[in-house]
């Protein structure tokens, strides 16, 4: 018997942004979440194009692997879909969304992922985040450099290195995973997870009520400070066949022993990675060191093998993390489900709640078996065909127009008014096509002193800037090694990369402001803290001419001779603040540091 999914799903503004950026949907067999980004330049409309496209695939035959290739299809497609929209309106340049979600055959599930929205699995307890941010911050972390608390308030942790944005295609995360019956999965954007820990979300998924978990962790993104949309998709999976029979052993008619069904047994999750591996994956064992332990229920699904994230590619590996394992203090959170139980009283009868409920619980636009919600509720014009929709405007119009359109009188100044008219249309067109290349190209350059992102050319033309800035940074010219600083006031074009190449080199220029003030640090460090080696005595130097007296030093101190043999040449270099003829010439250095070669 195959399993099914009970999906409650949700979106809203947040308590800080004026409108919702978000697009998510949801059906019995897919759910998808999508969060737009771009501000003026329509991240909503991102958003829902991606998601309308990705849907298209639900309700298909597609089983196992089979699923991710739709997946990776209607990714495509959906970047396909934006650059012809920033082609028919180079004012939507910009624009991009994240994509989170997949398809579901009633034993697996295939994932498709892109930016920083996640995927969560709660499996007996324990929770794993199964998808790996696309993230400037993330990428800290891979690097031991940035812990996951401070991540949730890092200043550059909007900034994303692959989406959906109508650029060259970046391939998605693709994760196949067997489900097994009474496991939750979370779909969200980062309005919860950008905001909220793991050890939270952990403790609001545990609530057995979906309603109540849902609302839980609405009311922890809000306690956070809701500074961004909040979209969240949550899914139970249960066994209908075991709904009324019982709780113990496998289907009706199966040997002791058997697995519930024959998919169950399946080979291990898999991973499509997107790029090589460091290291090969562990192995997706009962034993592995990230297995989820089972629940101790008597459950049929009992006997299936435990998920393992250490299944997932090095590239991005999952987390489990039970409720307050990181032992963070959750108190305040604690208010949120005091009021709700956090079991059923058995599995069956959470089972036969799940049957009687809708499929699909969500506020927005029904579209089959399934619901779109945020931006992708509505339907703004903005999101037809462009170029389709303004013909379709003035056909008619122009048509009866036509007919009584007057004739134009030739005269003698004909030929002139077609050639002043062709050059105009001319320059326009050459102006034209100018203007949609120059929006196509980005540069990083020096502004006040700090870096930034440019859209167009470096200079002017005739007196007219050819360029606008598009991204400013925190990231000084003097901070940076002397060959950097060179390259950034001589400019860094991007190249067909665009906008996403523009920013990597940001992202690089950051590693450089790191380590050259880390080795500026270093060198201040070593020079005010010298390791002198002074000596003790009277201390003489010799003069370089040998028959050269030295005259005798003022204010000798006791121990020292007024004078020295004039026929040696020495002289004693004791000072008038010297003691017990200790010399402090001797020994002596500069604390001035030569400037570093590097410019650091």
């Amino acid at each position: 018997m195959a399993l099914e999914l009970r999906v409650r799903a949700h979106s809203e503004t947040g308590l800080v942004r004026r409108n919702n950026q978000d697009s998510g949907y949801a059906s019995p067999t897919m759910l998808l979440v999508a969060d737009g980004m771009g501000g003026a330049a329509a991240g909503d409309l991102a958003s829902r194009v991606a998601v309308e496209e990705c849907s298209r695939v639900d309700g298909g035959a597609d089983e196992g692997e089979a699923m991710l290739d739709s997946l990776e299809d209607a990714s495509l497609l959906a970047n396909r879909r934006l650059a012809e929209l920033i082609a028919q309106n180079p004012d939507l340049d910009g624009m991009g969304t994240t994509l989170c979600g997949g398809l579901f055959d009633g034993h697996d599930f295939g994932i498709v992922h892109l930016g920083d929205s996640r995927f969560y699995l709660l499996r007996g307890g324990g929770l794993s985040r199964l998808t790996h941010d696309h993230s400037w911050v993330q990428s800290l972390i891979d690097e031991g450099r940035l812990d996951e608390g401070a991540a949730l308030t890092h200043p550059h942790r909007s900034l994303l290195l692959r989406v959906l944005n109508g650029q060259p295609f970046s391939r998605p995360d693709l994760i196949l995973i067997t489900l097994r019956d009474g496991d939750r999965l979370l779909v969200c954007s980062d309005g919860l997870c950008g905001a909220v820990s793991d050890s939270d979300i952990a403790a609001g998924l545990s609530i057995s009520e979906p309603a109540a978990a849902l609302d839980a962790l609405v009311a922890a993104a809000h306690r956070a400070g809701g500074s961004d949309n909040i979209t969240i998709l949550l899914a139970d999976v249960f066994d209908p066949a075991l709904a009324f029979g019982g709780d113990v052993g496998p289907a009706a008619g199966a040997p002791p022993g058997s697995p519930t069904s024959p998919r169950s047994a399946a080979s291990p999750n898999t991973v499509r990675p997107t790029e090589p591996p460091k290291a090969p994956p562990a192995a997706a064992t009962a034993t592995s060191p990230g297995a989820l332990k089972p629940p101790a229920a008597p459950d049929a699904a009992a006997a299936a093998p435990p998920f393992s994230p250490a299944s997932l590619s090095p590239a991005s590996p999952a987390s489990p993390a039970a409720a307050n394992s990181e032992g963070e203090d959750t108190e305040p959170l604690a208010a949120l489900w005091d009021d709700h139980d956090t079991v059923f009283a058995t599995p069956a009868e959470r089972r036969r709640q799940l049957l009687a409920a809708p499929a699909v619980v969500a506020e927005g636009r029904a579209a089959g078996a399934g619901f779109f919600i945020g931006a992708a509720a509505a339907v703004p014009a903005a999101a037809e065909p462009l170029a389709a929709a303004a013909a379709a405007k003035g056909s008619d119009a122009t048509a009866e127009a036509d007919r009584y359109r007057p004739v134009a009188r030739r005269g003698p100044r004909w030929g002139l008014i077609t050639v002043i008219v062709f050059v105009c249309l001319a320059l326009s067109a050459a102006l034209s096509l100018g203007y949609f290349y120059t929006k196509e190209q980005y540069f990083v350059s020096a502004e006040g002193g700090y870096v930034a992102i440019f859209q167009g050319f470096p200079g002017d033309l005739a007196g007219i800037a050819t360029h606008r800035t598009v991204e400013k940074t925190d990231i000084a010219l003097a901070d940076l090694p002397l060959v950097w600083r060179q390259q950034v006031d001589n400019t860094i074009t991007a190249g067909e990369g665009g906008l996403a190449q523009a920013q990597l080199t940001v992202a690089e220029l950051a590693k450089e402001r790191e380590a050259c003030l880390a080795r500026r640090t270093a060198r201040l460090d070593a020079t005010a803290s010298p390791d002198p080696s002074p000596t003790t005595g009277t201390t003489s130097t010799v003069a370089p001419n040998p028959t050269a007296t030295m005259s005798p030093t003022s204010n000798p101190t006791a121990g020292t001779s007024p004078a020295s043999n004039p026929t040696t040449g020495a002289a004693s270099t004791t000072g008038p603040d010297a003691t017990a003829g200790a010399s402090p010439t001797t020994g002596a250095f500069s604390t001035m540091a030569a400037p570093a070669s590097d410019g650091c």
